[in-house]
């Protein structure tokens, strides 16, 4: 008996643009790790920079995806 393909699916938010104190490698890191999670299978929803209005609809998709 064969198993069936195991779906990977992962959500990478990287925020930086923060008003009072921007930060220097959020982005860049979460750029690389969804890069990394893409060569080893993972369906990857990358968000980078985004509002609360996006990560909420980034969690609520990414939610969709895994149940």
């Amino acid at each position: 008996m064969q198993l069936a393909a195991e779906r990977r699916a992962a959500l990478v938010i990287g925020n930086a643009a923060y008003a009072d104190t921007p930060l220097a490698n959020p982005v860049n890191d979460a750029t690389d790790m969804a890069a990394k999670l893409r060569t080893i299978g993972f369906d990857v929803q990358l968000e980078t920079d985004a509002p609360l209005r996006t990560m909420q609809n980034a969690v609520r998709s990414f939610t969709g995806k895994i149940t």
